[in-house]
């Protein structure tokens, strides 16, 4: 059994989303260092708003009054360019009568 399991921050990031990392440990006293190669996965939070609200027929404002927040918001989570909180998306999961589950989903990217 290894106790006090450490590990540092990544040292070097290559290209093609890799990262080298130290691991150390120690066990009776004696400690050990390993190098690992890790890959960097990249996450990304996709939604249906565009599609549910054409479904409606609503525009981004009209679904931004509806759950209390600015239409700009409302655009920037369509393009992925801004993560919601919970409280929003199960707002807007609510107003369109399905799950969050159902309308964002999470992506792995390269």
């Amino acid at each position: 059994n290894f106790q006090n399991c450490q590990r540092c921050f990544w040292h070097y990031r290559p290209r093609n989303h890799w990262k080298y990392e130290w691991i150390f440990f120690s066990n009776d006293g004696m400690v050990f260092f390993c190098l690992l190669l890790c890959k960097i996965v990249t996450l990304t939070l996709k939604n249906r708003i565009k599609i549910e609200r054409a479904i409606m027929n609503i525009t981004q404002q009209e679904l931004a009054e509806k759950v209390g927040v600015s239409r700009q918001t409302i655009n920037s989570i369509e393009s992925n360019r801004y993560i919601p909180s919970t409280t929003l998306a199960i707002k807007i999961s609510n107003l369109f009568n399905k799950t969050v589950n159902e309308i964002f989903e999470l992506e792995e990217g390269d």
